[in-house]
């Protein structure tokens, strides 16, 4: 886990105000991975000076391509509260390098 993309990730997190949720959609939130997601909340917690945690994970699927990724978020996103969406109140900032590096 890189302490400067953390900080980073941590500037944004905080932007993003108290009314937030943090979404894990990489490699990462798969079980294998749980200890360098586990890492990374605890790094993004030393910069915000605060408890971390992300709020949710996407649902585990097959994803070989940007395509999967992109449809699984999708389905993630139809799956909140559509009265939200509805009056405009869902903003949303996605962070995803698509397969870029899955290592």
């Amino acid at each position: 886990v890189s302490p400067v993309l953390a900080a980073r990730l941590a500037q944004i997190i905080r932007a993003a105000g108290p009314k937030r949720t943090v979404v894990l959609s990489s490699t990462w939130r798969r079980p294998n991975h749980q200890v360098r997601a586990q890492r990374l909340e605890r790094e993004i917690s030393k910069h915000l000076g605060e408890s971390f945690a992300f709020d949710e994970r996407t649902p585990l699927r097959a994803e070989s391509s940007a395509w999967d990724r992109l449809q699984c978020i999708g389905d993630f996103l139809a799956s909140l509260d559509t009265e939200a969406v509805i009056k405009g109140k869902l903003r949303l900032l996605v962070l995803e390098d698509f397969f870029v590096n899955s290592a």
